[in-house]
């Protein structure tokens, strides 16, 4: 088996692009190759040969490249970490964009700037690359849609009071802001 990387550094944190050896990853969307993944054994050999030890190391971070949903999109990506596969990284979004432009899959003058759009598993993500010199100089995105899905939702604790959370939120995943002194509690959504 040969693999073929090329790893990125965002403020300090490591993403590991793979150009090059992944198994082919089935599916009509990129949601779909994401579920794939996740059943593959031979997909997440991959995975795990590159994020733990002695090729990585417990913060690594990483994709595989996939076709993208259409051809709205200049390519698409699995999200990857030691634990298995997410649905967005910004960091991994930000290193994608610069590998994009830097590698030539997405043009850029020297002096200006390029979008780079990203079909990730909870959507499209839109990157602005701004070259100076030929050199990536900045990278902002926009992320997917996010939206609040409940207010005012909360549980019994203990069966005595009701703990109030904050608003859930949805962006791929779902999130719930709460007071600190709260357990966590699980959020479904569909």
């Amino acid at each position: 088996m040969e693999i073929r990387t090329t790893d990125y550094h965002t403020a300090g944190e490591p993403f590991r692009i793979v150009l090059d050896g992944a198994p082919q990853i089935p599916g009509a969307t990129v949601r779909d190759r994401r579920e794939h993944a996740q059943r593959s054994d031979a997909v997440d050999l991959v995975r795990r040969l590159l994020c733990h030890e002695p090729r990585g190391h417990a913060d690594m971070y990483g994709c595989f490249l996939v076709p993208p949903d259409d051809d709205g999109a200049d390519f698409g990506v699995l999200f990857w970490h030691k634990d298995g596969y997410s649905t967005a990284c910004g960091h991994g979004t930000i290193a994608l964009a610069a590998w994009a432009v830097e590698s030539g899959r997405v043009a850029c003058p020297d002096d200006d700037e390029a979008q780079v759009r990203i079909d990730v598993p909870s959507g499209r993500v839109l990157a602005s690359v701004r070259r100076r010199a030929g050199a990536v100089e900045r990278v902002v995105f926009r992320n997917v849609q996010s939206f609040v899905v409940a207010r005012g939702s909360g549980r019994r604790a203990g069966g005595r009071r009701r703990l109030r959370s904050g608003p859930a939120s949805c962006c791929g995943e779902a999130a719930v802001r709460s007071d600190p002194d709260v357990a966590p509690t699980q959020v479904t959504h569909r």
